[in-house]
């Protein structure tokens, strides 16, 4: 479960550094698949850039974590992940008689889908970290923690 739950936050935060960068470098191009024309006018590369960077820096903590194999971190990455695409899922919701309709169904279902992904990942991350934990706990418990160094029995 460790190994789907890694596999998927890494995918998953690639993807999104990958549309952070768009949306920071090419505001106008890359919003425009989801809010239109109006992603051109220069006021809304503000907000557009905005939004990149904040894809940017969750997809890179997530990564970051998952590179140090810190689980209870990679978990609060996935989490916040979540609770933006739900933001950018209801954002899209409350628009979509605005927005154009392709544009609104791809976002609905990119929003959507990462909400999902990165909640499951978020549980299973959760689950692992749970597990070390309790690990180390049973380990602690036994008695059974070696000091550093030679083990003098052998000595």
């Amino acid at each position: 479960m460790t190994r789907l739950a890694r596999m998927l936050a890494t995918r998953l935060s690639l993807n999104r550094v990958a549309f952070g960068v768009a949306y920071v470098v090419f505001p106008g191009r890359a919003g425009g698949g989801w809010i239109g024309r109006v992603a051109r006018d220069p006021a809304t590369h503000v907000f557009t850039r905005g939004h990149g960077a904040r894809d940017v820096a969750l997809g890179g903590g997530a990564l970051a974590a998952l590179a140090r194999d810190d689980r209870r971190s990679a978990r609060d990455w996935m989490i916040a992940q979540a609770l933006a695409d739900a933001a950018d899922l209801t954002a899209t919701l409350l628009s979509r008689r605005r927005l154009p309709s392709s544009g609104a169904r791809f976002a609905l279902f990119m929003a959507g889908g990462s909400a999902a992904v990165a909640a499951a990942s978020a549980l299973m991350l959760a689950a692992a970290a749970r597990a070390d934990a309790d690990t180390g706990a049973a380990i602690a418990a036994s008695g059974d923690e070696r000091p550093a160094g030679p083990d003098p029995a052998t000595q």
